[in-house]
């Protein structure tokens, strides 16, 4: 006979411990990943459509974040100090806005002159949109528009000496005057990048904007002042997400038959998963049901290695990958059936930390036992990288 409340009491224990420790943990992380919102260049994804009328005046302007980051740094620019830019992005299934707000101690001098298109822009006072596609591997997609709206568009080589100004994208712009700045709305239709609707989408992007009574007129190539090709990190990644799911819960239940008793309850579980943003991930299990996992190939192994065979099981491969590399001291397979479990993945600059923590079911012949990894990785300098495993 089974002792039912030796056999439940593991998964009391558990359940109670996970739920304690994931949300008393989602404030720390939360801040984390505030913080890193702000380093990957933070872009709001919309639901309405704005009015294009370059005043940004739109709630939903207001409430963006900021994405100065993404601003080229002019180094010979003289008296910085009488301009500041602000920039910030929205998207929806079709499009990426960008808004620069362009403030100027001396609005008087500001230069607005052209208003044909295509045409050089750089005398004028000028914002400009740099993007890099995963497609095309060979060239820049360049879009620019001064004080009057004039449009200026163009594919670049990434090596700055061809220019293709014959190339025309579906994109709109609007410029609008105030007492101390001038501000742009630039719409670009995300089809015309190489991008399909209602996918995520990664993009390189930068922005700049150009003074002509600041910056310099000894022009050197096509791109200046505007950019510096080779600059090292003049390409910035954007990740512009089409649906973030932020919770999900999927209960199970399963019932049982056996002949000559009530049919009843046999088994019941669920899995939890929360995730506020792209750099927090939280996800419980309780009683998780693996009889419906496709089976691993078998495979002779005859060498004095053990081999690494891929766990299908959604709990131990599903999100978090820090386990899943060669030279892991963590092997999910050597874990039978589960009481449940908790996993998290979170990631602020270069610092990275995951790990996961299940409880196993006693049988006839193992104890119940935890298993339990956790791994903290940081980036040092450019391609090196050091990892804590425990």
């Amino acid at each position: 006979m089974t002792d039912k409340s030796n056999s439940t009491y593991p998964l009391i224990k558990l359940g109670i411990s996970i739920f304690l420790g994931l949300f008393l943990s989602l404030p720390i992380f939360c801040q984390i990943s505030d913080s890193q919102e702000e380093e990957e260049i933070p872009a709001l994804k919309i639901t309405e459509p704005i009015l294009l009328d370059g005043k940004l005046e739109e709630n939903i302007w207001k409430n963006a974040p900021e994405a100065n980051s993404l601003l080229y740094v002019h180094p010979d620019r003289a008296n910085a100090s009488e301009v500041k830019t602000s920039v910030k992005i929205l998207y929806d299934t079709s499009h990426i806005y960008i808004g620069f707000s362009c403030f100027d101690s001396n609005p008087n001098f500001l230069r607005g002159e052209m208003t044909i298109k295509d045409a050089d822009l750089r005398t004028d006072d000028s914002v400009y949109v740099l993007i890099e596609t995963v497609s095309d591997k060979k060239y820049y997609y360049f879009f620019g528009t001064n004080l009057m709206g004039a449009l200026l568009d163009a594919k670049i080589s990434k090596t700055g000496t061809e220019i293709d100004t014959g190339w025309d994208g579906s994109w709109n712009s609007a410029a609008a005057l105030e007492d101390n700045r001038w501000c742009v709305e630039i719409s670009v239709n995300l089809a015309d990048l190489g991008y399909k609707e209602d996918t995520d989408i990664n993009l390189g992007i930068s922005l700049s904007r150009v003074v002509p009574r600041l910056d310099t007129v000894l022009w050197s190539g096509p791109l200046d002042p505007i950019f510096n090709l080779d600059e090292p990190h003049l390409i910035k990644s954007l990740l512009l997400l089409a649906k973030w799911k932020a919770f999900s819960f999927n209960p199970y239940i399963l019932p049982g038959f056996t002949s000559g008793e009530k049919t009843g309850l046999k088994e019941a579980g669920f899995d939890v998963s929360y995730s506020p943003n792209k750099n927090l991930l939280g996800s419980v299990t309780l009683n998780p049901d693996f009889a419906t996992v496709e089976p691993i190939d078998e495979k002779v192994n005859l060498t004095m290695f053990e081999l690494k065979l891929t766990d299908k099981r959604p709990f131990f491969f599903k999100d978090i990958k820090s386990f899943d590399k060669n030279f892991s001291l963590f092997y999910p397979l050597r874990i039978g059936d589960l009481y449940g479990g908790l996993k998290f993945q979170g990631k602020t600059g270069t610092l990275e930390l995951s790990g996961i923590s299940t409880q196993t079911k006693k049988d006839e012949e193992v104890q119940s036992a935890n298993f339990s990894f956790l791994q903290i990785t940081a980036g040092l300098i450019k391609s090196f990288r050091i990892s804590l495993t425990a």
